[in-house]
């Protein structure tokens, strides 16, 4: 299945090539989305699938100047009351419907040109089982994202594409369950305007803020390891101060568990990101210096 993809995507790709044409005269920009959901009672369960494939293949101008295209797909995450919304726009519209209001004049796209390739394929899918309670009892993602981009450069001009995926999953229960996609695809200064949206640049914000937090947990989490169990007290007390182990008795209900289950939940807890709040990260680079510093590293 992996190779057949494979071969799916590089064929599209050289098909688009031979579609544009070798002069690159022609702009071929296409999009194909397929997104399914199946609920079914007996047993209680939900697969959810999601594919997607963006291509664009045309003229990149000398001067760095490329045709805009853009194209969006978001869903709201709901399984019942679904609500899907897609954009595709070429040019003029691609250029102001990224842009805040009425873009600013077009560049030149006369002179010397080469052919420009960028396209990006996602395969997503879910499969979901509710226990008796309706509690999520089994959970399966399966992820697969291909980007590719053949961009000439001339006199060291080298031409904007943006790619971006965001997949949102919650399955805390049947009631509960979302599933939320949203993508954007987009070229020249389509890309540029794109690549400024705040929910787009917090994209790789986020990234690296999660990256921080799964570091220092993995650290403090090590740390612990090195630990006796009379130690533990004062773990507990400072990841309250701190704020990273809920509400104000959290140390306390520590406390009153088993010692493996206490170090089990605790490492469950600081190892979850919370890779909106900047705050999470700096409280839990204290904490783990301090976890650290009680195991002598």
């Amino acid at each position: 299945m992996r190779l057949q993809r494979l071969a799916c995507f590089l064929l599209t790709t050289v098909l688009l090539v031979a579609v544009s044409g070798c002069a690159s005269d022609n702009v071929v920009f296409l999009t194909k989305t397929s997104f399914g959901i199946d609920v079914s009672s007996e047993p209680a369960g939900v697969n959810i699938g999601y594919d997607r494939f963006e291509g664009y293949v045309g003229p990149r101008f000398d001067s760095g100047a490329v045709p805009p295209v853009a194209a969006s797909f978001e869903t709201n995450g709901k399984l019942f009351d679904r609500a899907i919304r897609q954009v595709y726009a070429t040019g003029e519209a691609a250029r102001v419907v990224t842009s805040a209001g009425k873009a600013a004049s077009a560049p030149d796209m006369k002179g010397t040109h080469k052919v420009m390739i960028f396209s990006t394929g996602t395969a997503l899918g879910l499969k979901l089982g509710f226990g008796s309670t309706g509690a999520t009892d089994m959970f399966t993602l399966g992820y697969k994202r291909r980007e590719a981009s053949v961009i000439p450069i001339t006199n060291g001009t080298f031409s904007a594409v943006v790619a971006t995926l965001q997949n949102d999953v919650s399955a805390g229960s049947r009631a509960d369950t979302e599933f939320g996609v949203q993508q954007y695809f987009a070229t020249g200064e389509a890309a540029v305007s794109v690549a400024g949206l705040r929910e787009v640049k917090g994209l790789f914000m986020r990234r690296f803020e999660a990256l921080d937090q799964s570091r220092g947990a993995l650290s403090a989490a090590s740390c612990l390891a090195a630990l006796p169990d009379a130690d533990l007290p004062r773990v507990w007390a400072n990841g309250e101060t701190n704020k990273l182990l809920g509400g104000p008795t959290a140390a306390a209900a520590l406390r009153g568990k088993p010692t493996a289950e206490a170090r089990a939940i605790y490492i469950s807890t600081i190892a979850t990101p919370d890779e909106n709040n900047r705050q999470w990260t700096s409280s839990l680079e204290k904490h783990q210096n301090f976890v650290c510093a009680l195991a002598g590293r």
